[in-house]
């Protein structure tokens, strides 16, 4: 079987009813994705994520926001005011015919509309409704708007990237919203209701999302009272000193290249031992090896009792072969001996790809409004049975009004004509 000869998809038949701003977009995104009807809902005139760059051409346009692309793609729109009276009325007979709700407000939000889960159960109590907010339904901080710098760093993120001799490094993109947004919660409760009949209430915390993103730093706490913090592109390692004091000492993984930069994992140990003992051997076909790592053996080298200055002596010897290679070329002949090195790819390197083009993981999606396609990340994964699928642009706004609230749900043009001049949609 072939993806173009698959029709069915895990979430064909389901409804999802998304009222997000940018901290869920991408959860109704990639239930979207998954084959399910998301409609988002948008305030009357749109939604103000419409107004986040980049965008199209470089025009400031509501229409033309690559960022309401990227994140909605997937979805059929409408716009509705579930402040008004006749918008909520609107929104709870749209409640009974959905299987989620996934909504950002600020908690309290939804119960102050009358539309909190005891509400939403009451008239449908299959609905699954994933409540997205910078730290949670309770707790003392469940009121607190947050940025993504702020949820970064009170997640432990910001402390830890950058270079340790200077002040803490937020990432350039935001971030925090895309693991916060994630669909498992959706997906478990799914399962779930798929099994009891029951809906639930999924209650996601960005900050708790992202500190599953700090790895080890918890662990090592935990275990050595070590506060780990930011090592720029060095690599760390923990050692116990006889007296029992603990000292961290650090690795060099990011090396020059003539044309780019590769990642090397220079280590020894079980893991690591046969990696560097093949990136020795190959760079001693070429240069003269320190008397100090000739014969070396890698595979009992303990990264538990390395010293700083054998790992700067590695980093000195590898980072003066690596400044005379060509990126790709290097890269190849890596590969053909198992050693445990990559380029580090620029978007235009992925877009290129031969992997992920061989997995047809770029895919064309036609805006018609703008006379062509554009190109966007495709499958997140592959399943034999059930694809993914990516085949409607981001909605205009209100663009399907008529089509979900006329067709659909049998309203008048007289009727949708006096909700407009309402402001109720």
């Amino acid at each position: 079987m072939t993806l173009s000869t698959m029709t069915e998809t895990i979430l064909g038949g389901k409804r999802v009813l998304d009222i997000t701003d940018e901290k869920g977009l991408i959860c109704g995104k990639q239930l979207g994705d998954m084959g399910a009807d998301v409609i988002k809902i948008e305030r009357p005139g749109g939604d103000p994520a419409r107004n986040i760059g980049p965008f199209y051409n470089d025009e400031i346009h509501p229409e033309k926001s690559l960022h309401w692309f990227a994140f909605n793609l997937n979805k059929r729109g409408v716009t509705l005011d579930i402040e008004n009276e006749q918008g909520k009325e609107i929104f709870r007979e749209m409640v009974q015919d959905a299987d989620f709700v996934i909504e950002s407000f600020r908690p309290g939000y939804m119960e102050q509309q009358g539309l909190g889960y005891p509400d939403l159960e009451k008239i449908n109590p299959r609905i699954v409704l994933v409540s997205i907010s910078p730290f949670g339904q309770t707790g003392p901080h469940a009121q607190h708007k947050a940025s993504d710098l702020t949820l970064m760093s009170m997640a432990g993120m910001v402390n830890l990237c950058g270079d340790p001799e200077r002040p803490p490094l937020r990432m350039s993109v935001s971030q925090s919203y895309l693991f916060g947004g994630a669909l498992c919660g959706a997906m478990a409760a799914h399962y779930f209701r798929e099994i009891t009949g029951q809906g639930q209430w999924v209650d996601v915390s960005i900050q708790q999302g992202l500190i599953y993103l700090t790895l080890q730093a918890p662990l090592m706490w935990d275990l050595n009272r070590i506060n780990m913090t930011r090592s720029g592109s060095l690599a760390r390692f923990v050692r116990r000193e006889p007296d029992g004091t603990v000292k961290v000492v650090t690795g060099h993984t990011k090396f020059p290249t003539k044309d780019g930069y590769v990642e090397i994992s220079l280590a020894g140990g079980p893991v690591y031992g046969s990696s560097t003992r093949s990136l020795f051997e190959l760079m001693a076909e070429t240069e003269e090896i320190p008397e100090e790592l000739k014969d070396k053996e890698w595979e009992a080298m303990s990264m538990a009792t390395v010293t700083q200055e054998e790992l700067d002596s590695l980093a000195d010897f590898t980072s003066k072969y690596c400044a005379k290679q060509n990126t790709m070329e290097l890269y190849e002949e890596t590969v053909k001996r198992r050693i445990m090195l990559a380029p580090q790819s620029t978007t235009e390197q992925l877009l290129l790809n031969p992997q992920l083009n061989a997995r047809k993981f770029w895919v064309e999606v036609e805006h018609p409004e703008l006379g062509t396609t554009i190109t966007y990340p495709g499958p997140w994964t592959r399943f034999s049975e059930t694809p993914l699928v990516f085949n409607r642009r981001a909605p205009l706004i209100g663009e399907h009004n008529a089509e979900i609230y006329g067709s659909e749900m049998g309203m008048s043009e007289e009727q949708l004509m006096t909700l407009k001049s309402n402001g109720v949609i």
